[in-house]
């Protein structure tokens, strides 16, 4: 039904027959909107048991393990074969007759026993996987279906064409070309960008984004998917925020950062979702900034292991540092700036690093004094 979804909507781009309109209006969007949803208790209840799974099967490999070794002990003893049918046929002798050969018996029984055991190990582990496999599948069959209407959606808002513009380097602008069914969707008060947002505060707060690395994957996969179905939404100018306050939701990506950063694509989409806010609604953000905002970005140019992270942050520093904020704060940004153009190994970071400088600092109204002090 997704895929089909999608089809429709990319035909709806090139086909402006009312048709297809129509039928994107009615039927399109009504199934895109039924999956953008994210259960909580359904996911916990499915995370449980996939870690369960994971915790019973690596315990029967941690004692298979510690099985070997103690093989691999005795093993190294190196008892000779002619020693041990000396001590064994020494203490025969010192058994009567009947109770060696009640001995016998019950070394034959504890024999079938053990060899019991082994298959009952054997067809554990198989069983055992099996249940990881199959918490697994519960697992993923839950989250496909969110990853895949979030990747519709955010091409649904990202329909951009190139048109010839009087500035800029390339006398090119890019410019959001939406078709009117979609424009439609994105100001309807219930409409996409209020169910993402709903999404996107209950995955970073989520316990469990640690317990499993397939869920801590798909986790920051589907974080980094809401940030890119977020950014083009607002992106678009007709798109209705009603009142959703901007900085909040530029806010809300940058909690983001921390969750998903040793995912490398997840945050790469975070941040171009911040960045791309900022462009479109600049006046918005920047009025609203302060102090902690900016401290999220300067650890997030430090620290980030995305290059592309800190690309995008070096862009946004450039953008909301051209005015003053608390002297604390423009001493650190600077400071970070300056660090980072002697430790980025990243020619590109550089690059964008020296922009923001320049922006913020080589103004004839900037705050010259803050990058004096600190260079």
């Amino acid at each position: 039904r997704l895929h089909g979804c999608g089809i429709i909507i990319s035909l709806a781009t090139s086909n402006k027959h009312g048709n297809i309109q129509n039928l994107v209006e009615h039927h399109v969007h009504p199934v895109i909107l039924q999956y953008i949803d994210y259960r909580s208790d359904i996911a916990s209840a499915l995370v449980e048991r996939l870690v369960f799974a994971e915790k019973e099967l690596a315990k029967e490999s941690d004692d298979a393990v510690m099985e070997t070794n103690v093989e691999k002990v005795v093993t190294d003893k190196k008892e000779s074969a002619r020693s041990i049918a000396r001590r064994q046929k020494e203490m025969k002798k010192e058994i009567h007759h009947e109770e060696s050969a009640k001995d016998t018996s019950r070394k034959s029984d504890q024999r079938d026993i053990n060899n019991e055991s082994i298959n009952k190990n054997e067809g554990q582990d198989t069983d055992l996987q099996r249940n990881v496999e199959s918490a697994l599948n519960a697992w993923e069959n839950a989250i496909q279906p969110l990853k895949l209407s979030l990747e519709i959606t955010a091409n649904a808002c990202s329909e951009n064409r190139n048109v010839l513009t009087s500035f800029g380097d390339d006398g090119m602008e890019d410019v959001h070309v939406i078709s009117k069914s979609n424009v439609k969707w994105l100001q309807q008060h219930d409409g996409p960008l209020s169910k993402l947002l709903v999404v996107l505060e209950s995955l970073v707060i989520a316990p469990f984004l640690d317990q499993s690395i397939q869920v801590q994957k798909d986790m920051c996969e589907v974080i980094g998917k809401c940030a890119a179905c977020i950014g083009n939404i607002l992106a678009v100018p007709e798109c209705n925020v009603g009142t959703l306050s901007v900085i909040e939701i530029w806010r809300g990506l940058a909690k983001c950062l921390s969750v998903v950063e040793n995912e490398i694509d997840a945050s790469g989409d975070v941040s171009a979702a911040m960045m791309s806010i900022i462009r479109s609604c600049t006046t918005q953000v920047a009025e609203g900034i302060n102090g902690e905002d900016l401290n999220i970005l300067v650890s997030a140019l430090a620290e980030s292991k995305c290059a592309e992270t800190r690309i995008n942050v070096a862009t946004m520093l450039g953008q909301l540092c051209l005015t003053p904020h608390d002297k604390s704060v423009d001493d650190l940004v600077c400071k970070q700036l300056l660090s980072s153009l002697n430790n980025e190994t990243s020619n590109l970071v550089v690059a964008e690093v020296l922009c923001a400088t320049m922006d913020i600092y080589g103004q004839d109204e900037a705050h010259l004094d803050v990058f004096q002090s600190n260079n």
